[in-house]
Parts: C-alpha cells; structure tokens; sequence
C-alpha cells in the first residue's frame, strides 16, 4: 500500500466513519423548509440532530408539525427577530443592538436549548472540554423564554416529537436507493462505513503479510481499529433510545481522540518507512552509506512516530479502564 492509498483511506475513514447518516434530503414541509433557510451557522444542525436522535424522514414530514406561534406544550420553538432591533435587557450600550434578520434563542417547552458539535441540550454544560453554547444569537440577558418571546417578529414551532412517531425512518434508510419529492436519497451509514473498515482491514492484512519491523506498528493500528468501529455501533445503538454521547472524558471521545492520534502517527510512520527503502536504495548507489545514511536518518524517524504509537496506545488503554459507561451517555 503506498502512501496515496494510505491517504485516501485514511481521508475515508475519518470523513465517513463519522458521520451516521448524513441528512441531505430536501423537506417536503414548506414550514420546516423556511425555518431551516433562516438558521446560521452551527444552528443549522438542529434537524439534523433531531433526525440521528429521532429517526425522523424529513423529507416526508407535513406542514402540520410545523406551525407559527410558540408552544410550550410540545415540540421546540424558534424565535426569530426579521431586523436588527434593541435588546431591552443589556446593561451596557455597546452591546445593546442585535443584528437581524437572526435567530435569538430556542426553547424546548420553556428550557433554552444549547447545543455542542454533534448534540443538543435542555441543559447548560460548561469547561474548556465540554461546555456547549446557547443557540441563536446568545445575545447578552436574552436568556430565556419570556425574553426571546417578547422580542422576536416570528415564532415558529416544531412537534419533532409527533413527527418522529409518524413518520419515523426505521428500517427505511437502508436500502432507500432515492427520495420521494426529489429529494436525495439518505446513504445507510451502517453500510458505508462497513465497506470502508473491510477495505482498511484488508490493507492491515496485506501490510503485515510483508511486513518486518512495522509488526506491532501495524497490530496496535488494527486494534484501535476495532475498537472505533465499535464505538460507532455503540453510538447508533445509543442514537436510537434518545441518548448522544458526552465528548471529552466519555467513551466515544476517548476513543475518538486516540484513534485521531494514532491514525496521524501512522501515516507518518508510512511516510518514513517508505522513504527509508528509497534512502537505502540510493546508499547503495553511491556504494554503500558513507558518512550519512539516508536510510538510517529515515529509519530513525520511522521508529520515533512508532514508538510515539505505542506510547499513544498505552495511554489509551489506560484511559479507556478509567471510562464510566454510565456516565458516557445523557438523554437529549
């Protein structure tokens, strides 16, 4: 496997692993279709969310569980303000204005939602590692329901709820070649991401079958191998009862990073080990090392990034007895 394979497979793993169904389907809601276009940013990943979460076909839902004015009751609200306007409750002036047209603030029934890169919250978390922010505009002191209603130009609410119990994407996504409405068909992540692990293993395979001193290289790659894919079983698994797993210090972070770090050394590691074998072949054309040998100095780096694995690895396992499974998970 020379290095271009390796990237690209690397690229791969790391792009389409990830992601568990990626939602790319058009809304058949005009509601839904309209609050969406309004969302910025970060924002816009709250169907999304509530699609991994809920197992929600979006591109079925109707208008009825998308309505003007906010309720309380079920579903979550958006507050929008369709101008730029004052905010009534800043204390200081300079940061007084809110620029519209934006999105202030959403609640689940009267709790603000915050979200993080791959989950939302009724919940405020807060630290460098796993704080979460506000979504909207997190102006200063719009904070909560009473203020974001009294604000905003336009409310919407969505009974994502009531849309998930009707038109719920289980069972369907898997073999769903294309959308109805014109939509793009949702690719089974499932699927994907099991062709790509056989393709890897196989590579892991044909690597040791030629390998020498990048044996145990190559193992310790493999197992954290093994270990991400099942934590992305773990994650879908948790997907469906409602549960999103907590970043840093949780099982699928922990996992994740090593698997990040590791996968970087060995790329690396690749580069060098291939670069050595060229390095030796041009030893020998000038007959023989000399002074300096190019195959040594890449040698030398090679074994570094292997040893920075295994260190890695080590760490790893250690972290990983350490997880509290328990407390790995929250409902959204």
């Amino acid at each position: 496997m020379n290095k271009k394979e390796l990237r690209s497979l690397i690229k791969e793993s790391f792009v389409e692993l990830i992601k568990e169904g990626l939602l790319t389907e058009k809304f058949a809601s005009k509601n839904i279709a309209t609050i969406s276009k309004k969302l910025r940013g970060r924002d816009k990943d709250v169907f999304q969310m509530l699609h991994n979460a809920h197992g929600i076909a979006w591109d079925q839902v109707t208008d009825d569980f998308a309505k003007k004015g906010a309720d309380t009751s079920k579903g979550i609200n958006f507050f929008f303000i369709n101008k730029t306007a004052k905010n009534p409750y800043s204390k200081n002036s300079w940061d007084d204005t809110i620029h519209g047209p934006n999105l202030i603030g959403v609640t689940i029934g009267k709790k603000v939602v915050y979200t993080s890169r791959e989950s939302f919250s009724t919940t405020k978390r807060s630290g460098y590692r796993s704080g979460n922010s506000q979504m909207g505009v997190n102006a200063k002191e719009m904070n909560n329901f009473k203020r974001f209603n009294e604000l905003a130009d336009e409310v919407w609410n969505v009974d994502y709820k009531g849309a998930a119990k009707d038109f719920s994407t289980s069972g369907k996504t898997a073999d769903r070649s294309a959308a109805k409405q014109g939509a793009t068909a949702l690719v089974a992540a499932s699927k994907v991401a099991a062709e790509n692990r056989t393709r890897y293993e196989k590579a892991l395979r044909d690597r040791l079958a030629n390998t020498g001193p990048g044996d145990q290289v190559v193992k310790m790659v493999s197992k954290i191998n093994q270990e991400y894919k099942k934590s992305l079983d773990v994650k879908v698994a948790m997907l469906k009862k409602g549960k999103v797993g907590q970043g840093w210090g949780g099982y699928l972070g922990t996992v994740s990073s090593a698997y990040d770090d590791i996968m970087r050394d060995f790329e690396y590691f690749m580069r060098e080990e291939k670069a050595m074998a060229i390095g030796k072949k041009k030893d020998m054309e000038k007959g023989g090392e000399g002074e300096w040998s190019e195959e040594k100095y890449y040698k030398k780096r090679m074994l570094e990034y292997a040893r920075g694995i295994q260190s890695k690895y080590k760490r790893f396992k250690s972290d990983l007895k350490k997880v509290d499974m328990e407390k790995s998970f929250y409902n959204i």
